[in-house]
């Protein structure tokens, strides 16, 4: 194992320095002490603020210092001892372990008081070493020695605290094992190949990039020696569930939130000078675990370092040592898309009095910034998608097309053009724009002037409205719809009406986009909006309110949304479960399932009790067959998605006419298409069956003598049936 020196380098551990709530996020620094450079100090730096200050002067003779993920404890190593502090109360330091040679990671498992240390010791023949020490008398419980670690510096524990995760490398095999062990037991319980969690992708090597979070794991999967085309998947170590691979073909440091919704990707380049120095260019890529799905682009100050803390699950942290810059990302808010659908105006005459411009989209805070052609521009923010921006004389004495964009602290929105024009026309012109900017024909456009009049189509997809009012009411008309703007400047001016594009998302219950959904929307008559790919449909509309319709495995549902302040409709499907039980209430087999949607549709047949479907959360028939029987039942997916079947312990008793004593061995059936066989009457004259709780017909034989009678068994399951027989 490498011993480990750091003089004013960063390390990812967290300490709390009180209990409350208010605490800030720490890492601490090892500095040499002076004037005599033989000692250190450790210094704590403020994540929130990039504040450094003094913890433990002269703290000894430091090469190695770190903290445990609850963020209670300071370990370091002072010579050849392991030394311990308790930040909660700012203890004194005490030794944990003497003969050390160099420490690689700590953990406390505050469920069994435990620290858990994984470090070579002086002495030789122990090699890599994994003691697990008591917290109050500091006494070595268990012990682990000579481990081939593969990763030499990492060890996790699980979910409940009563296991710890290590990786090892097996040389007969050459594969790397996840290796669990049990605290409790003492014992290895199994070990799971890494490269039987992973894609088929064929990678040179496996490995976890990142710590195990609430028993989720990230692993990297390197196609090339240079670390550049590579991909990453997490693994779920409970459920043993693999999510999507995310091919990420960059050189990069991946890291798992700690509440393990988002995958953060950390660029890197190789520098020029050198192949085995790397910097960091602060461009990061968030993306969302469970679909693999690109969230969000950041672009932050270059070589700067993340740190995830289980403290805080709902953010991350970015530190620049060279400039101490402290970033803090909102991981709550990351998935605001930073988007704009328009400006407006969005075309005006050369050499016009300042204006404020109107910029409209999503994502926007109080520090967002609007540029035109490139420089910003004095923002007033209005909401998260509305801003103004001042547009002085200045800015447009040039004719032609000007870019506008917003950035933020970390981004760049998209970009929509501005045009400055020479037009002489007196009137007022109207086009129509989609969300790219580019000129679409409107079906019409209508002015009001004591009533609705039709503008003058010029040909081009311009509309000319010729008034002599100052400011007028403008309704423009496309794909069925219309929307209408007021207090339009009717003189020597000109109106842009722009779409949005409008996304329809089909998504399942665990959030995955899903196909095949067909779209429509209402603008006077349902019109068809497409059907899904890869869970999305797409339309340029107007940005206003609609009904959007969406039909999926033959059932329907309506929503409506304005899609001029959210242009993504969301429909999710729920995973409705169907369950057949016994009068006892346990779960059997085998049901077959049906649904109406227009027709009765297959659902599926009972496994272990339970069929499964993906449907929307609207009222559905369902139908159970079992044993030829079927039972209807209505039910909501939307209120409760388990729908629940249920037989009862259909009991038929057979006696005789004359004396009512019961019959043994008579023969007894339902009818359900054709007559069934329930069984043969016992001693008791009885015979039971379980079946579904409907109307039936039922057959008594002996000999040549038999008797039907009609029941429903839902009202009263013993059938009784009076044989005349000797």
């Amino acid at each position: 194992m490498k011993q480990i020196i750091f003089i004013k380098i960063l390390f990812t551990v967290l300490i709390l320095l009180n209990s409350n709530n208010t605490a800030q996020p720490y890492i601490y620094l090892i500095s040499t002490y002076e004037p005599d450079a033989r000692y250190s100090n450790i210094e704590k730096l403020d994540l929130s603020t990039g504040y450094i200050s003094k913890y433990l002067d002269k703290a000894g003779r430091i090469n190695f210092i770190s903290t445990d993920k609850t963020n209670n404890w300071l370990f370091f190593q002072n010579r050849s001892q392991l030394e311990v502090v308790n930040c909660l109360n700012n203890s004194n330091a005490t030794i944990l372990l003497e003969n050390v040679q160099a420490a690689s990671e700590i953990l406390y498992n505050d469920s069994l008081n435990q620290f858990v240390v994984l470090y070579e010791s002086l002495n030789g023949n122990e090699g890599i070493s994994l003691r697990f020490v008591a917290v109050n008398t500091h006494e070595v419980v268990d012990s682990l020695t000579n481990l081939d670690l593969f990763d030499e510096e990492n060890i996790y524990l699980s979910k409940d605290k009563i296991k710890l995760y290590f990786t090892v490398f097996d040389t007969l095999t050459s594969k790397i094992y996840l290796v669990r062990y049990s605290i409790i037991e003492k014992h290895i319980i199994d070990r799971i190949v890494l490269d039987s969690l992973g894609i088929e992708q064929s990678p040179n090597t496996y490995k976890i990039v990142d710590d195990i979070k609430i028993d989720h794991v990230l692993l990297s999967y390197l196609q090339s020696e240079n670390e550049i085309d590579q991909f990453y998947q997490v693994y779920d170590l409970t459920d043993h569930f693999t999510y999507s691979p995310i091919h990420y073909p960059f050189r990069s440091y991946g890291y798992l939130s700690s509440d393990t919704k988002y995958i953060i990707f950390q660029k890197s380049l190789l520098k020029e000078d050198t192949q085995s120095s790397e910097y960091f260019t602060g461009a990061i890529d968030i993306y969302r675990t469970a679909t693999g799905k690109l969230i969000r682009n950041l672009l932050l100050p270059p070589n700067g370092k993340i740190f995830l803390f289980d403290n805080y699950p709902d953010k991350f942290f970015y530190y620049v040592q060279e400039t101490q810059q402290a970033i803090t990302i909102e991981l709550n808010n990351i998935e605001n898309e930073f988007f704009l659908h328009s400006i407006i105006p969005s075309t005006i005459l050369i050499n016009t009095a300042s204006f404020d411009l109107e910029v409209k989209g999503r994502g926007f805070d109080t520090v967002s910034t609007v540029y035109f052609n490139s420089q910003p521009k004095t923002t007033t923010f209005i909401s998260d998608s509305v801003l103004t921006a001042e547009i002085l004389p200045s800015d447009i004495e040039i004719v032609g097309s000007f870019p506008v964009w917003v950035k933020d602290r970390y981004s760049i929105s998209d970009t929509l053009q501005f045009t400055v024009t020479q037009t002489t026309n007196p009137n007022l012109v109207v086009n129509l724009k989609n969300s790219l900017g580019n000129q679409i024909p409107a079906s019409n456009v209508m002015y009001y002037e004591g009533s609705w009049k039709d503008a003058v189509d010029n040909g081009d997809g311009t509309f000319t409205v010729i008034t002599t009012k100052p400011t007028i009411s403008v309704r423009v008309f496309y794909e069925g719809a219309n929307q209408t703007v007021n207090n339009v400047p009717a003189q020597n001016s000109t109106y842009t009406f722009v779409t949005v594009n409008a996304a329809v998302q089909l998504k399942n219950s665990l959030g995955s986009l899903i196909d095949v959904g067909t779209v429509q929307y209402y603008a006077g008559a349902w019109r068809s909006f497409g059907t899904t790919s890869n869970g999305v449909a797409y339309k340029e509309l107007l940005p206003i309110n609609y009904s959007f319709r969406m039909t999926y495995e033959f059932g329907s549902i309506d929503k409506q949304q304005d899609v001029s302040s959210d242009p993504t409709v969301v429909f999710q499907t729920v995973n409705a479960a169907v369950e057949l039980r016994n009068s006892s209430g346990n779960l059997m087999d085998e049901g077959t399932v049906q649904y109406y949607a227009g027709a009765w549709r297959t659902f599926g047949t009972t496994s272990n009790g339970v069929a499964y479907k993906e449907l929307l959360p609207i009222n559905y028939s369902f139908r159970m067959t079992h044993e030829f029987v079927s039972k209807d039942k209505q039910q909501n997916l939307g209120t409760n998605p388990v729908v629940d079947f249920s037989t009862v312990l259909c009991s038929v008793k057979v006696n005789k006419t004359s004396n009512n004593q019961p019959i043994n061995s008579a023969d007894v059936k339902y009818y359900s298409l054709a007559w069934r066989d329930i069984g043969i009457t016992n001693g008791d004259g009885i015979t039971t069956k379980e079946l579904l709780p409907v109307n039936l017909s039922f057959r008594a034989s002996l000999g040549n003598v038999s008797l039907d009678k009609q029941q429903d068994i839902s009202v009263n399951s013993l059938v009784e049936i009076l044989l005349n027989v000797p």
